[in-house]
């Protein structure tokens, strides 16, 4: 069904109704693309070819969100009660706080902004065109009115585009009219004038998808006047949705603000009741709550995330959102493509094996024509090989890439299995273009993985009656579509079942090797009816093909990929290859990697998931490792059903038909280098380099973050609870307050907010993928975390009202001295706790303790801004704060240090205690 809104559509320029000579002539263009003086002219004369003009970073509104917060309402109320009351110097502080605060989340979010716009100058999408009569890729934003561009299986349309060539192209344009029905494209103009979007069939609309054949559109429209940027500019204002754990922290941080501010109401009620002046009880009070309140925990979320997305695509891994950097800590299976993935997508022809008993060997690199050919392992010229016309001739029509000499190298535009029969070819001095121009292809059925084969139809120019068909494909899939075998001398053989088995044998043994084997046939059939398109579709999927042979293609196994594998097994992560390969080449690369595991070793083909029912399939899915020959609709029913018994799924794809799968996944992952559009689209995170170890690795940084969130939020209550704790139990037992309001701002600012953002980015440790991944309900403030909390308060807060006893009531010191030790005291201890945040189970004392360099540079500053304001004259008017001495220090130090050490203790006990229990059971148990 139509979208209301695309029918009945008026273009000012009615591209549709245009031939392609009156579009060339009107937008000053050519097939041979434009010149750089067009390019650089239109460049200037148009916006860039974007959906958004939108900007990232509006600094008016991030700087009012920065300003409108309960924080900053509390202190400006503060500051103003401080005015009233006459204390000119209180309110000029406080407001250098609100500044301070204000300053600081600003920058930050300013940083995590410019990072991802770094990322999505990363993730940029690139496009094929025609300028100055050469084909160069370039950035879609850069596409202006006039430039001639490539279209195949997998693009997303980067513009508005006249067509004008096609072959077999369709294109989903569900996207703008609401029609699932792909859309057969032409070339020739149309008549009428008033037709819905989904009836101008020579047009291609941007962020549309081809899924089929190939084409050559002109650009007629970018960015913004493009129909869908039309769309887009109307809804871009929409407000962005939060994570799962921003919701999280935000609703922990109002519950905690709900129970601090009740707390300070409470104070203030017992302030005035003990006769203190209003001024006094509620800037005190709002001292309190702001030491209660966690107004850092956005913050510090903010550049946790934006932190861990910068090394991931440090790592080559470009995340799409938030979520994602999330849901990558609890993946608990990885479902991964063979090709290009686990192997370096880097294929060569290795063996070449035709029918009359022709096999021979090939050792070459990368994409250089300059192969050394053997047979029966003996080094042999080129010319000794009898190799029939139709079978080269077939790995260069049925082809649709290039390989051509770029910068001193040669350099694939396109992809590499069809790059790896072209150097094949080329080796053997045949010359690609010139037999493209001789052979003009007419007709093509693309490959696509259900059917696994594409047929290339081509014309002679020397014969006009003749046709030729060419086809390759996976190995017995051909052959079914067989009917004789090209002899030597060029004697055709009937295909019987003995020639049909022993081929298929000689398949399978090359397949055992792990080398992908791709079949080659042809048919040439004279046509005199002048029916071109009838004859063609009568003929182009018919059986009654010649079989012309095989090659055997290498693509060697990544060699990071061996480790990578490894450390999955030991995290817990289950890893499944599914392939369109053949069976045996799928266990070949299984065996390699390890994948088949005692409780994991069962192989399933495509058509044994056919058989299955959901139920059946969910019963025996963990007992599987590797899936083969399959489709990718059997990727969306393995993903079903791994999710159906409660498993966290992340997802690799590159195809058209990858992208409902990539949807389904906890975690889409397409491929940057040679995956497609539409499937990059559809995933939530690009491997740049296609390679599994970089999975690995951005699963390793997701447990990373997460494991950030919980240290900053360990270490930031813990010093929240203390300081308002503090000066609840100093009213509750009638004590003198260890602190005066400034100062309770002036602890909350230099530990609350400096080092929690350290923590925040605290490195990866090797440690956390030898833990199994962590269930995605888990609450943010665990028991674990709440009891280690609860558990070092009374460390804190005795100690810091310990040693303000002590001074005053056994030493007999000043108030101002007492107070200014206890204010010393309180920063030193959470200096001091910001260690421990470091490591929740392990001790802090390993070879990873200086890695965190920003967390000593923070816990220098805010040692260093502690001391200015205790021995700087300035700083002693302000806090009412006195020199203390030497000794003073030494045992502030000495009483602030048991933090860690009663920490440490926690933690070796129960590090034995694991053990031990491990001992009575008879299994190895450790924290790690």
């Amino acid at each position: 069904m139509k979208n209301n809104n695309t029918n009945n559509i008026k273009e000012d320029k009615f591209w549709h109704l245009r031939t392609v000579d009156e579009v060339f002539s009107e937008l000053q263009s050519s097939k041979q693309g434009l010149n750089d003086k067009d390019i650089k002219d239109r460049l200037k004369l148009y916006s860039e070819n974007k959906l958004s003009s939108k900007e990232f970073f509006n600094w008016h509104k991030v700087l009012f969100d920065k300003v409108n917060s309960l924080l900053i309402y509390i202190l400006f109320a503060a500051s103003i009660i401080a005015l009233i009351s006459g204390e000119t110097l209180e309110f000029v502080i406080i407001l250098i706080i609100i500044l301070m605060t204000v300053f600081l989340g600003f920058f930050q979010e300013y940083k995590a902004d410019k990072t991802i716009k770094a990322l999505n100058n990363l993730s940029a999408k690139k496009v094929l065109v025609m300028r100055n009569g050469v084909k160069k890729e370039i950035l879609s934003e850069h596409l202006v009115v006039g430039d001639i561009v490539y279209l195949k299986r997998g693009d997303i349309v980067p513009a508005d585009l006249r067509l004008i060539e096609v072959l077999g192209l369709q294109i989903n344009e569900a996207i703008i009219t609401g029609e699932s029905v792909d859309r057969l494209k032409i070339v020739k103009h149309l008549s009428e004038e008033n037709i819905g979007l989904a009836d101008m069939t020579n047009l291609a609309f941007s962020s549309t998808s081809v899924t089929a054949g190939n084409g050559i559109g002109v650009v007629v429209e970018t960015g913004l006047n493009t129909f869908i940027g039309k769309i887009s500019s109307s809804i871009e204002n929409i407000k962005n949705e939060k994570s799962p754990i921003q919701k999280k922290i935000d609703l922990m941080s109002k519950r905690i603000s709900y129970i601090v501010l009740s707390i300070a109401f409470l104070l203030f009620l017992i302030l005035l009741l003990k006769g203190n002046t209003l001024y006094f009880s509620l800037l005190l009070v709002s001292a309190v709550a702001i030491a209660g309140i966690p107004e850092s925990f956005p913050l510090a979320l903010t550049l946790t995330f934006s932190s861990g997305i910068k090394k991931m695509a440090k790592q080559n891994a470009i995340v799409k959102d938030l979520n994602s950097v999330e849901t990558l800590g609890t993946t608990t299976v990885i479902c991964t493509d063979k090709t290009g993935t686990l192997t370096e997508n880097k294929m060569r022809v290795v063996n070449v094996c035709l029918p009359y008993d022709m096999n021979f060997d090939i050792k070459g690199i990368g994409y250089e024509p300059n192969n050394t050919f053997y047979l029966n392992k003996k080094i042999v010229n080129k010319s000794e090989l009898k190799i029939s016309p139709q079978f080269l001739n077939a790995l260069v029509l049925c082809n649709d890439s290039e390989i051509n000499f770029e910068d001193g190298n040669w350099k694939l535009l396109g992809e590499p299995t069809e790059g790896a029969l072209l150097t094949f070819a080329k080796s053997l001095d045949i010359d690609d273009n010139v037999l493209r121009e001789d052979n003009k292809k007419i007709e093509v059925v693309p490959f696509n993985p259900i059917k696994k084969y594409m047929i290339s139809v081509n014309k002679s120019v020397n014969n006009k009656n003749k046709y030729d068909f060419y086809l390759k494909g996976a190995g017995e899939i051909v052959l079914n579509k067989c009917s004789y075998i090209r002899a030597k001398d060029n004697i055709l053989i009937k295909l019987n079942s003995k020639i049909k088995q022993e081929i298929i044998e000689n398949i399978e043994k090359y397949n055992s090797k792990g080398l992908r084997v791709l079949s080659i046939a042809s048919k040439s059939i004279v046509d005199k009816s002048n029916l071109k398109k009838e004859f063609i579709s009568n003929n182009i999927e018919v059986d009654k093909y010649i079989y012309e042979g095989f090659v055997a293609i290498e693509d060697p196994i990544r060699e990071e990929v061996y480790e990578a594998v490894e450390q999955c097994h030991k995290s817990g992560i289950k890893i499944v290859m599914i392939t369109g390969d053949h069976k045996l080449i799928a266990q070949n690369i299984g065996d390699k990697l390890n994948l088949l595991t005692p409780h994991s070793n069962r192989i399933l083909e495509g058509f044994e998931i056919d058989k299955l029912n959901d139920k059946e399939l969910d019963e025996i899915i963990l007992e599987v490792s590797i899936f083969a020959r399959t489709t990718p609709e059997h990727k969306l029913r393995i993903v079903d059903s791994f999710q159906r018994i409660g498993q966290i799924v992340a997802m690799t794809g590159d195809g058209v038909n990858d992208a409902p799968a990539l949807k389904k996944a906890d975690i889409g992952i397409s491929m940057g280098k040679n995956g497609t559009e539409v499937a990059r689209e559809a995933s939530n995170m690009v491997l740049t380099d296609d390679n599994f170890a970089t999975i690995v690795k951005a699963v390793k940084e997701g447990r990373t973050v997460y494991s950030n969130i919980r240290r900053f939020i360990y270490y930031l209550l813990t010093g929240n609870f203390t300081e308002v704790g503090l000066i609840l139990l100093s009213l509750i037992i009638g004590l003198s307050l260890p602190l005066t309001a400034l100062m309770i701002l002036f602890v909350n600012l230099v530990t609350s907010t400096v080092p929690a953002l350290a923590l925040s980015i605290e490195p990866t440790h090797n440690k956390v993928m030898n833990q199994k991944p962590r269930n995605p309900k888990e609450r943010l403030l665990s028991g674990y975390i709440l009891t280690k909390i609860i558990v070092l308060i009374p460390f804190l807060l005795f100690g810091t009202l310990g040693l303000f006893m002590w001074e005053l009531f056994i030493v007999e010191g000043s108030l101002e001295k007492a107070m200014t030790i206890a204010f010393a005291t309180l920063i030193t201890f959470e200096l001091f706790h910001a260690f421990n945040a470091r490591r929740l189970h392990t001790t802090i004392f390993d070879k990873g303790f200086f890695e965190n360099k920003y967390l000593f540079i923070a816990i220098g500053v805010s040692f260093l801004l502690m001391l200015i304001s205790i021995y700087s004259t300035v700083g002693q008017k302000i806090f009412s704060t006195v020199p203390l001495l030497l000794q003073d220090w030494l045992i502030i130090i000495f009483v602030s240090l048991f933090v860690i050490i009663f920490t440490e203790i926690v933690k070796l006990s129960i590090k034995a205690e694991f053990k031990e229990q491990g001992a009575l059971r008879g299994v190895k148990m450790d924290i790690e």
